[in-house]
């Protein structure tokens, strides 16, 4: 991977592995025909591909250079996800480059927004939220990328925050945390609707963190299938 270390070369290759093995398994799961789940591309979507078919997306926040190897699952089976980045660190050591990103595109993903620094836009004003996400959707459409989507750091969320997605164009904005999952918020519901109630506070289950379970990834496809319709957007990180 460029820009590591050779000392770095083993634990970045352990980490890998600990990524793709999650990763690999729940893509399985969503495409197996007795899933009952169609997997599209993450952009909100206005309805459902069948009624009564769930919809499962796969997203990835941050823009780490490990994420290669998620895109590679993808292309395998012919998926595309939606990586969203921070403009700010593209090109830097650890994260995607731009011709990292020109790649994923042609390949048929989607690059969307995660502001120019990775700052919690419900702590800050509302000029500088709108600063962080216009810079950061300005950046990304000079190098040849348009975005309509952001994804909020932190999950931060106000109307300050939402004041400044709008106020950049996009066209929906996810947050985390808001929908059942291994991590808590068992009183939430089991999917964001089609389409959704709010495509500015678009609701998601916790980030699939390290200490997920094989059982809990197959969790979140078989939830969203009993609920029978919705749309389950799950989120990796590293």
């Amino acid at each position: 991977m460029s820009g590591q270390q050779p000392s770095e070369t083993s634990s970045a290759s352990a980490a890998l592995k600990r990524f793709a093995a999650p990763l690999a398994m729940v893509v399985s799961l969503a495409l197996a025909t007795g899933a009952g789940a169609a997997v599209i591309r993450p952009a909100a979507p206005a309805e459902a591909v069948e009624p009564g078919v769930p919809v499962v997306t796969l997203t990835f926040d941050d823009g780490n250079i490990d994420q290669l190897l998620g895109a590679e699952i993808l292309d395998r089976h012919g998926l595309d996800g939606t990586f969203y980045v921070q403009s700010g660190a593209l090109n830097m050591e650890g994260y995607l480059a731009t011709s990292d990103l020109t790649r994923l595109q042609n390949a048929g993903h989607e690059i969307g927004s995660h502001t120019t620094g990775h700052v919690d836009l419900s702590s800050v004003s509302t000029d500088e939220a709108i600063r962080q996400a216009c810079t950061d959707r300005a950046n990304l459409a000079d190098l040849g990328f348009v975005t309509t989507s952001l994804a909020y750091p932190y999950a931060g969320f106000s109307e300050a925050a939402r004041e400044a997605v709008e106020e950049c164009g996009f066209n929906s904005a996810r947050l985390l945390g808001d929908l059942q999952s291994p991590d808590g918020c068992t009183d939430c519901p089991p999917t964001e609707s089609i389409p959704p109630l709010d495509p500015f506070a678009l609701r998601a289950p916790a980030q699939v963190s390290e200490g997920w379970t094989l059982e809990d990834l197959k969790g979140l496809v078989t939830q969203a299938q009993d609920a029978g319709s919705g749309w389950m957007p799950i989120t990796f990180h590293r």
